[in-house]
């Protein structure tokens, strides 16, 4: 195996682990038994990276090995333990990897707007962050800064185009790459 290949393979392993870690503590009750199936997972991974098609998304792979990895986990430990039934474990699943996707996609939206509120004039970006990081009304944040309401609704209104935009830019620029 080539140093770029275990480099790739310790990079996408690095930025997943968590989410699949979640994933399957989602469908087996005990921490620790979580932990034992990661650790199986992440073996299983490595022993098939060269096999690992690089057009497919890493973490859709790994979900689909460790959802294997749960079901031989339980399978083999159903006797002296209590487990779900398989097909509800297949539900819920189903239902964790998409919580954990929805969530991976709400922080990288989080992260785009932290890049964009710099972008902003410093007059906007005080606004906005009197408006939603002090959640002050705009009522309040013109009487603060003895401003006409109307010209704070303008403020806001323009700034959040402004970041709308600017976010909507660097989403579609991250998956073109």
């Amino acid at each position: 195996m080539s140093n770029n290949s275990y480099e790739e393979f310790v990079q996408l392993m690095s930025l997943h682990q968590r989410k699949v870690w979640w994933f399957i503590n989602t469908l087996l009750p005990v921490a620790s038994d979580s932990d034992d199936v990661l650790q199986e997972t992440s073996l299983i991974l490595w022993q098939k990276w060269e096999e690992f098609d690089r057009d497919r998304d890493f973490l859709n792979w790994a979900f689909g090995i460790a959802r294997r990895q749960v079901l031989r986990y339980v399978r083999e430990h159903r006797s002296s333990r209590q487990f779900l039934d398989e097909s509800l474990l297949g539900e819920i699943a189903a239902v964790a990897e998409k919580k954990i996707r929805n969530a991976d996609r709400a922080e990288t939206r989080l992260q785009a707007l932290r890049v964009c509120m710099e972008s902003l004039a410093k007059e906007e970006r005080a606004v906005i962050e009197a408006r939603y990081n002090a959640s002050l009304s705009p009522k309040q944040i013109a009487e603060a800064t003895s401003r006409p309401l109307a010209s704070i609704y303008t403020v806001l209104r323009r700034a959040r185009i402004q970041l709308s935009e600017c976010v909507n830019r660097r989403l579609s620029m991250e998956q073109s790459s």
